[in-house]
């Protein structure tokens, strides 16, 4: 009688239950073993593309184009030039950055970039490049951020500074401009702040530009890089 019930309550577990309970036994051991190195972020894989783009020791970038900045009741249409020439970088896997403080005439200018690439290093997944300049004699505060997502990285050869680069004009630029964002502060002399988040991503006059170089040698000081209208 007690084998009978025994035999009974076995044929009531249904063959699901015995599916799941498997199923999270083979997954707590694969959680509690070591993870693998491909998975993590900042170290992956190494490929010949990304070991290639990992010898580059600076990175330089700029974006140009028309704004339409207001002037009182008017807009006017004015050219800019975000510009960030040759930051050292530093890697930790796929992810690079870079910060120089104390730039500038009166060291007043920081500059940053982060980022990371492909696995591949033939992409950059995402990247963003920002400038500070505070004046010391008006108490201002000028800033520029560009945020950039999914730039292909073309391999250069047979040049001294650059390893990589990205360079394209026209309207199709701003599907690589995640964000952008240029703000000039007024500080203690009282001038008008002016700022903007976009470009004329449509104008065939001054179409945008945008362009980017991975280099093994700096091709520009930090110093002359510049946030300025009228180039």
């Amino acid at each position: 009688m007690a084998e009978t019930a025994i035999m009974r309550s076995r044929r009531q577990v249904p063959a699901c239950a015995i599916v799941v309970f498997l199923a999270a036994l083979m997954l707590g051991v694969t959680a509690c073993g070591p993870s693998s190195p491909a998975g993590l972020r900042g170290s992956p894989t190494s490929t010949p593309g990304l070991r290639a783009i990992q010898k580059a020791k600076y990175l330089r970038a700029s974006l140009s184009g028309l704004v339409s900045m207001p002037f009182g009741t008017q807009a006017n249409i004015l050219p800019i030039l975000l510009d960030i020439p040759s930051v050292p970088i530093q890697w930790n896997g796929t992810i690079f950055d870079g910060t120089v403080k104390g730039a500038g005439p009166n060291g007043g200018t920081t500059v940053q970039v982060h980022g990371s690439v492909s696995d591949d290093g033939e992409w950059v997944e995402t990247m963003s490049f920002n400038r500070q300049v505070a004046s010391g004699g008006t108490g201002s505060i000028d800033f520029c951020q560009v945020i950039l997502q999914e730039v292909p990285i073309t391999p250069v050869t047979g040049n001294v500074t650059a390893i990589g680069a990205f360079l394209k004009s026209g309207a199709d630029v701003q599907k690589h401009v995640e964000k952008l964002l240029y703000t000039q502060g007024g500080g203690t002399m009282g001038t008008v702040p002016l700022s903007f988040n976009s470009l004329l991503w449509d104008n065939a006059a001054q179409p945008p530009v945008l362009k980017l170089a991975f280099e093994k040698v700096a091709s520009a000081d930090i110093t002359s890089g510049t946030v300025w209208f009228g180039h």
